[in-house]
């Protein structure tokens, strides 16, 4: 699995739902930072 640091949610190795992905638009979070990125490749 590859090691996501930041970007986009939907480059995630496993799909977020979509209402997952509205809420972090909707909060303000388009992309991934650093720091949210950096546990998904546990």
């Amino acid at each position: 699995m590859e090691h996501v640091t930041e970007g986009s949610w939907e480059s995630l190795p496993v799909p977020l739902h979509p209402q997952v992905l509205g809420a972090l638009r909707e909060l303000g979070f388009p992309y991934m930072t650093p720091v949210q990125g950096f546990g998904s490749h546990l």
